[in-house]
């Protein structure tokens, strides 16, 4: 083999070995960013809270109510005459928190010599994703009894979640 011969084969070896010392794992992908749906069918300001502050018995009106919490979902009069207005509201949320995983394996010889590895398909990156999602319903029902002036006789609220 010639000097010159060497010297190219030496520096295409060295070049190789400096360029394997460099290459490096792909960087992970970012994870998600967390979603969240926001709650349906909840009216808004309807809550247990609201409904137990603002509500007072003998004292607030049909049309106060209809401010603070928009028309009845039932509205019924019963035997003797009193007015009941019925508020369902139902919420959900999911919440879905993603986690990007990566591995990768790249063999650095078969990008200088072409045996094995990237080109006969061998070298691969993986990536995975994984992540899990919470789901929590809540149930609310506000039922109103009215004295004859359109005040409010007497309520009631029940509230699950789940």
């Amino acid at each position: 083999m010639s000097n010159s011969l060497r010297f190219v084969f030496g520096v295409s070896l060295f070049c190789a070995l400096c360029v394997c010392g460099c290459i490096t794992q792909p960087p992970p992908p970012p994870p998600l960013p967390a979603q969240t749906e926001q709650p349906q069918d909840a009216k808004s300001g309807t809550t247990y809270g609201t409904i137990t502050t603002k509500v007072v018995k003998g004292k607030t009106t049909q049309t106060e109510l209809l401010e603070y919490f928009g028309g009845p979902n039932i509205s019924t009069t019963d035997a003797d005459g009193t007015e009941t207005w019925v508020y369902e509201s139902k919420s959900s949320s999911s919440t879905t928190q993603n986690q990007g995983a990566a591995s990768a394996r790249v063999d650095a010889m078969s990008l200088f010599f072409g045996i094995g590895g990237l080109s006969q398909g061998t070298g691969q990156g993986q990536y995975q994703n994984s992540g899990t999602t919470t789901t929590s319903s809540k149930n609310l029902t506000f039922i109103v009894k009215f004295n004859p002036d359109k005040t409010v006789k007497d309520y009631s609220v029940r509230q699950s979640s789940f």
